[in-house]
């Protein structure tokens, strides 16, 4: 039987470079014929792509693995988000793989295959706002993402062309969201931590003038009511009934 639960936060072996990161068991996968895996989310890694820490939002790993990988169980009863179980059942409906390997060296070996969000201002200004529920905040953030010179649409991998819909059955919109980023980075970093890509694969990103854009999701050509910016990074919604009134505001 294994020891591990859901909310655990543990040390475990790290990189070198990674000392003080922890994982933190988000699910466990229990089976009567095979051995259990872990679904884990590891914080505080250093990527050459980012200036500051980042985190790998979703890895599944064996019990063998996780067993030779962590050293203290450091709390109990942590929150896992929304995102992580997005995650998740992506990983299940693309039927993925398991790491067999120590947790340090599958985190190796994705820093150096999948590029890696950079740090921007955008992660700071959302959780502030949130922090303090502030329309000021609010204002400056949507000022921010209608002053880019462009957005990056995440693409179905069999069809280059098409956004993909992603649904939040638990969210307070449960209507599928086109998934888009404020930088190309972000948007490959997310295409292969949701599952959507493998590891290594070419991920199709579809960049919008912001005014095309606008143009684009304020018409009847979108039948989709709103966009999810930066998926598995402090995200943040955009309604595209409000697109046009945000876009011409953004310098006021």
């Amino acid at each position: 039987m294994t020891r591990y639960v859901a909310g655990q936060r543990w040390s475990y072996r790290t990189r070198k470079q990674d000392v003080g990161s922890t994982l933190l068991i988000g699910s466990v996968q229990k089976s009567l014929l095979k051995s259990a895996v872990i679904h884990v989310k590891v914080d505080g890694i250093l990527s050459p792509n980012s200036a500051a820490p980042i985190a790998i939002g979703h890895m599944p790993f064996s019990q063998k693995a996780i067993d030779a990988s962590v050293l203290e169980l450091i709390e109990t009863g942590v929150q896992v988000d929304q995102e992580f179980d997005a995650c998740v059942e992506a990983w299940k409906e693309q039927k993925g793989g398991v790491f067999d390997l120590m947790v340090s060296e599958a985190v190796d070996a994705v820093v150096s295959v999948a590029p890696t969000p950079q740090s921007d201002a955008f992660d700071a200004l959302v959780t502030e706002m949130r922090a303090k529920r502030s329309d000021e905040l609010i204002q400056e953030l949507y000022r921010q993402l209608f002053s880019l010179d462009e957005w990056y649409f995440l693409c179905e991998p069999d069809n280059p062309q098409a956004p993909v819909q992603w649904e939040f059955p638990d969210g307070l919109n449960p209507t599928p969201a086109l998934l888009a980023f404020t930088s190309r980075h972000r948007a490959a970093s997310a295409a292969i931590s949701l599952g959507i890509y493998a590891e290594g694969s070419a991920v199709s990103i579809m960049p919008a003038a912001v005014k095309d854009a606008v143009d684009w999701i304020s018409g009847p050509q979108c039948a989709n009511d709103w966009l999810c910016f930066n998926l598995t990074q402090q995200n943040f919604p955009l309604y595209c009934d409000d697109a046009v009134q945000l876009f011409e505001h953004r310098k006021r």
